[in-house]
């Protein structure tokens, strides 16, 4: 089964739904099929008008082929192909494929945008984040948008693209942009590893109590306990305890969080009034039926 008549083709691809079932052929003709990429890649664009988004979105995670077929498709004139690369490059950068998205991106550059280095970033993707950085031909900028990629790693948790983002040696972000918002984000989702990070980060290093405290009053509101004690202690510029005239109090209570409310009442500097806003931890306590709490603030 060395090679196959046109007819013979159209007669077995009229009997395949490659959007639906891609892979799904006789086993002869899937051992063709795998064994030439230049086969595969003219049936891709004789079937569909988006040859590379077909390939990219419906071909097996983790097997090298695909790049041989997107290499052949490469090669054809560029009508044969997609009218709108980016989808295909989004779903390559959804699945993971490092050679894909650097293939894309060696042969168009322009695809590079700062939405390509916000969706690796936000999935996680490290060696596609560092792809799309020191892409040889319009690089994106670590820093493009004010540091959007940093804030988001930081809230995902990511350390090793936090750190990465802010150690590129161009265009860097600083670690303290959008005046502290990574800082917050990773507060507030409990990252008790990338916030000390970017405290301790040598160059503009975000404040502890940077925005009047946000980070403890959206750490607090999650009941991250580590978070709240690690940032009443940071040595410089900490928060108070009592910012925002209590509001770190008054979140732990409305969302629960007796060991937060306690360790607030008991901390020896700044301690927040039981009666902060005019006695709204109190109020919030008995809305929500918060027995325990309304007898923490009481006594």
């Amino acid at each position: 089964m060395n090679k196959l008549a046109h007819d013979q083709v159209g007669l077995i691809l009229s009997l395949v739904s490659v959007h639906d079932h891609p892979w799904a052929v006789c086993k002869d003709w899937h051992h063709l099929v795998l064994s030439r990429p230049d086969l595969m890649a003219c049936m891709l664009v004789g079937i569909s008008p988006e040859p590379i988004y077909v390939l990219v979105k419906h071909g097996p995670v983790g097997i090298n082929r695909n790049t041989a077929v997107l290499g052949r498709l490469l090669e054809l004139p560029r009508p044969s192909l997609d009218d709108d690369l980016s989808d295909a490059l989004s779903v390559a950068i959804e699945r993971g494929f490092h050679e894909t998205v650097q293939l894309m991106l060696q042969k168009w550059p322009e695809l590079n945008t700062p939405d390509a280095l916000f969706q690796a970033v936000d999935l996680g993707h490290e060696d596609i984040v560092r792809l799309i950085l020191g892409c040889p031909t319009n690089p994106q900028k670590a820093n493009v948008k004010d540091g959007h990629a940093l804030v988001t790693a930081a809230g995902k948790g990511l350390t090793k693209i936090v750190r990465l983002l802010l150690e590129w040696p161009e265009n860097a972000p600083r670690a303290d942009c959008q005046d502290g918002q990574a800082l917050v984000e990773a507060a507030y989702y409990g990252h008790l590893d990338v916030v000390p990070l970017l405290l301790e980060w040598p160059k503009n290093a975000p404040r502890a109590d940077c925005r009047d405290g946000d980070a403890l009053v959206y750490a607090t509101w999650k009941g991250h306990l580590d978070v709240v004690r690690l940032l009443l202690e940071w040595p410089e510029n900490a928060p108070r305890a009592d910012c925002q005239d209590g509001q770190a109090l008054v979140y732990a209570v409305t969302y629960g969080h007796l060991d937060v409310v306690r360790f607030l009442l008991e901390w020896p500097e700044h301690t927040p009034r039981a009666n902060c806003q005019d006695g709204q931890a109190l109020v919030e306590a008995a809305y929500y039926g918060h027995l325990d709490m309304k007898n923490q603030i009481l006594f």
